[in-house]
């Protein structure tokens, strides 16, 4: 693991549907899973001790650390090697804490990850409407 940095896993729930519960549409979209907006190396922190924290439209949805983690980032590097070839500049997405939930075009979502003393910085996402049409393949 090299850097560490907020993530919004965002997906659209409607395409999950109707791909019989894949995420290939419904989160493989140009633009979706906006990363930043600042990396930290990750050399200089504890992995066990990272904080993230979710807002939607101000409000805190979800507040955890990492401690809690079903798996440390250890385990998860090990188990996807095994399977698949890891390559600089890929990116491992940990999983989220409780909370986690629907959006509406309207909404702002914003992520931060932080150890007391440095921060990912805070990262800002408003939902939007799609600018096309997602039918046949919505639900």
């Amino acid at each position: 693991m090299r850097w560490v940095t907020a993530a919004n896993d965002a997906g659209v729930y409607d395409l999950r549907y109707a791909d019989r519960g894949s995420n290939l549409r419904s989160k493989g979209a140009d633009g979706f899973t906006p990363l930043g907006p600042r990396l930290l190396d990750a050399t200089e922190l504890d992995p066990g001790a990272l904080r993230l924290r979710t807002w939607v439209n101000g409000e805190p949805v979800q507040d955890d650390t990492t401690d809690t983690l079903l798996f440390p980032f250890g385990e998860l590097v090990a188990d996807l090697s095994r399977l698949l070839t890891l390559e600089p500049g890929d990116v491992i997405l940990t999983g989220t804490p409780a909370g986690a939930s629907v959006v509406q075009p309207g909404d702002v979502v914003e992520v931060e990850v932080s150890d007391g003393r440095l921060s990912t910085g805070v990262l800002r996402t408003p939902i939007t409407d799609a600018d096309h049409d997602l039918e046949p393949w919505g639900a």
